[in-house]
């Protein structure tokens, strides 16, 4: 089990951690900034916050949430259906309702002219669909759900479902296996369509390994200032060298190392004689359910909106546009969320998991 620390170290993580998963999305352009003719120094800037830093979030979070599901099943099918029945309550209940809400947000959009331009055209239109193909598009059967986002909560969901199954892993040596199969398969990804799925088997994995033990904290702490190094080199040059072979060795190589330099910075938070920061931080974590929920299509719309009302052009104002987007999605998200939970919706907690 965490100790007190340990675990004010996570809490500390959980809002600038939503923060990363909205930087991933909001690199979404009017432009290609992998052509030649695109600034080098806002290429950087957008692939380090965007690839480098923000890539970070999602197997950290698959293997802190797979870490504190093992470190709790400990009583055998007791214990397992306590478990699931709070991921029903935290994860599955707020996906549906989340996908329904887009659902309807979508429908609306897609009904009055002057709003049907924010939906894709790159699907048929609702009103087309059977309702086998209005359910699979809702609920993400055989792609992303309609509030893609989620794809995150389908995968964590599922995994917990299934998770008595890595017990069967009783020798070490088929437990260090298996994690060797796993981790061919996220580094070089034969199959490119299931690449998050392998990215969530194996980060959800290396928590039911790390959840045998908590003295990987221990060592993490030991070793911090060389392992941030070490990231802070790898990350630079995964930002330099993105969409290259090498490039995404060094990726897969940054992220390792990144899911350490987190836990370490975990430590200079909390640790921080500046209260401010860490009651901050632990106090927003929060707001992060809401935030990663709500972020699309907020985000879409917020980036819309700029482009539309900032009127200047280049490089530099495709970066303003990155960095203003998530601050703004990230800003109203927080705001709306602070709102609700004062008013004290009565079905308010459905939303976000009883969080």
């Amino acid at each position: 089990m965490l100790t007190q620390h340990q675990s004010e170290r996570i809490q500390a993580l959980r809002y600038p951690l939503i923060i990363g998963v909205v930087l991933i999305h909001a690199a979404t352009f009017n432009v290609d900034i992998l052509q030649d003719n695109f600034s080098a120094i806002n290429r950087f800037i957008i692939n380090y916050f965007s690839h480098s830093l923000g890539r970070l979030s999602v197997p950290f979070l698959f293997m802190l949430s797979s870490f504190f599901l093992y470190s709790k099943l400990v009583g055998g099918i007791s214990s397992y259906k306590t478990q699931m029945s709070k991921r029903i309550k935290g994860l599955l209940l707020p996906y549906i309702l989340w996908n329904l809400i887009v659902l309807g947000i979508s429908v609306a959009a897609e009904l009055v002219p002057s709003l049907s331009a924010m939906i894709s055209s790159d699907r048929p239109r609702f009103s087309d669909m059977s309702f086998i193909q209005l359910f699979s598009t809702t609920f993400g059967f055989s792609s992303y759900p309609i509030s893609y986002q989620f794809w995150f909560i389908r995968n964590l969901f599922l995994l917990c479902l299934i998770s008595p199954v890595f017990f069967i892993l009783k020798s070490e040596v088929y437990k260090v296996f298996f994690l060797f199969f796993l981790a061919l398969l996220w580094v070089f990804n034969p199959v490119l369509e299931y690449s998050e799925a392998i990215e969530s088997v194996t980060f959800f994995y290396v928590g039911f390994l790390l959840s045998r033990s908590n003295k990987w904290f221990d060592f993490i702490d030991k070793n911090r200032s060389i392992l941030i190094f070490f990231f802070i080199i790898t990350s630079i040059s995964d930002a330099l060298l993105r969409n290259t072979f090498t490039g995404l060795m060094i990726h897969k190589i940054s992220i390792l190392l990144g899911c350490a330099f987190l836990i370490s910075v975990s430590l200079s938070i909390v640790d921080s004689k500046n209260y401010f920061v860490k009651n901050l931080l632990v106090s927003l974590g929060g707001a992060s359910f809401f935030v990663f929920a709500a972020h699309e299509p907020t985000l879409t719309v917020v980036r819309k909106v700029l482009y539309k009302t900032v009127q200047f052009s280049g490089d530099s104002y495709t970066t303003f546009i990155y960095f203003c987007s998530t601050f703004v999605t990230v800003v109203i998200c927080t705001f709306v969320y602070y709102v609700l939970s004062a008013i004290s919706l009565k079905y308010f907690s459905y939303l976000t998991g009883g969080r």
